[in-house]
């Protein structure tokens, strides 16, 4: 929670039963205020030897979980906390804040909370590499890219694997009294329990080199031959060829290895993968695992209707204005797609590809001024979406 929404949500703060007999006691005469921190989403778990893990939320942002374990401090405390490495101070994620209410754990004899995602900055790992502590923000050049604001960048939370980093956490109760605390512990990789943390775990090198050039492939990809997938056309190969070849060797590189890797991981007919590990489970089907992922870049459920696999038909939500005055937090490419929906040349765009057939027929939507804006503004927006979602698309259906 953010600063900013920290004084709203403390008066909601329902008193729990405090059950610690040191709560019962006047300020003055409680213990010495103290806190641990651990980790746990559903409880609190001292943090072992054996390191932590990255969470990764449907939007592709990355985090860890931490938990607080109290002394002299409750039932309601409000928290400032993060990430910070310590060999250089590097400000993993900036100064959070929260306000929890403490459950009493009687075997420990402490007041707990737990499930706190702290979340990475979007140039995390490029504070690392600079020993910078930096107060984060996207970058100018992602910026131009039109990617999310902030865009959970992949590259930089791969950097993250292997280092040593400190979870710190300050508390501060109402009589006042408040503690710090820290511990220093290993981030190992991913919670592989979910599809996009296994294939992060599986292909990071591959995900890390895929800059924004390689996404833009995909994008182009996305925009251009998305029918002739779906009609399983013979010139669906040759449409990803083309996409390739406006870019960068190097970008054509990095998007091939990426998308051979996800493939490679996944069961073949005989249930064997080539990397010996397979991510389908958690990834169930291209079908759920990607569309579940672009769903949760647009506007809110309230908005998608009743159908499934309909991620673009959300022309009710961008033309309600009771919906669009708050669509930038619906989702981070919510005002892309809308910016699409706005346009008529996007509009006939859409419209021409979606029946396209042959190679040559998808390439003559963008034909004249018109065309080229509406395609532009299309991949704009799945460029958005492939920013979080680009490792989901390559997963396979389950019938091939």
């Amino acid at each position: 929670m953010r600063p900013s929404l920290l004084l709203l949500a403390l008066p909601l703060l329902a008193a729990c039963t405090a059950t610690d007999p040191d709560l019962d006691r006047p300020c003055g005469q409680r213990g010495n205020a103290s806190v641990v921190v651990g980790t746990g989403t559903l409880e609190y778990l001292p943090i072992s030897d054996a390191g932590i893990v990255i969470e990764t939320d449907a939007q592709g942002c990355k985090s860890v979980l931490m938990s607080v374990a109290c002394r002299g401090l409750g039932p309601q405390v409000t928290l400032s906390y993060g990430v910070r490495q310590p060999s250089n101070g590097a400000n993993l994620t900036g100064k959070l804040f929260d306000g929890v209410n403490l459950s009493y754990d009687p075997i420990t004899q402490t007041d707990q909370a737990w499930g706190i995602s702290a979340d990475f900055r979007p140039d995390a790992g490029v504070s690392l590499d600079a020993g910078a502590s930096g107060d984060g923000g996207a970058s100018g050049d992602a910026g131009a890219l039109l990617l999310p604001d902030p865009w959970c960048q992949i590259s930089t939370s791969q950097q993250l694997v292997g280092q040593k980093v400190l979870l710190w956490a300050q508390a501060k109760d109402l009589c006042p009294a408040q503690a710090d605390g820290g511990t220093e512990t290993v981030i190992t990789g991913y919670d592989t329990s979910t599809c996009a943390g296994c294939l992060y775990q599986a292909c990071g090198p591959q995900l890390a080199a895929c800059d924004a050039d390689c996404m833009a492939i995909q994008a182009c990809i996305d925009a251009r031959c998305f029918n002739l997938s779906a009609t399983a056309s013979a010139d669906e190969g040759l449409c990803q060829v083309y996409c390739q070849m406006q870019h960068s060797p190097a970008a054509r590189a990095a998007h091939i290895a990426l998308a051979s890797c996800v493939q490679g991981i996944m069961p073949d007919d005989a249930g064997a993968t080539d990397a010996g590990t397979s991510c389908q489970p958690p990834c169930l089907d291209y079908a759920y695992d990607f569309r579940q992922c672009v769903d949760t870049q647009l506007p809110t459920p309230l908005c998608q209707g009743f159908c499934l696999n309909c991620s673009f038909d959300y022309g009710q939500c961008c033309d309600n204005p009771n919906i669009t005055a708050g669509i930038q937090v619906n989702g981070p490419c919510a005002q892309a797609l809308c910016a699409c929906y706005a346009d008529p040349a996007c509009v006939a765009y859409r419209s021409c590809v979606s029946s396209c057939t042959r190679l040559t027929q998808c390439l003559e939507c963008d034909k004249g001024d018109a065309g080229a804006n509406g395609e532009q503004l299309f991949e704009r927006y799945e460029l958005c979406v492939e920013s979080s979602c680009i490792a989901m698309g390559w997963v396979p259906h389950l019938s091939q």
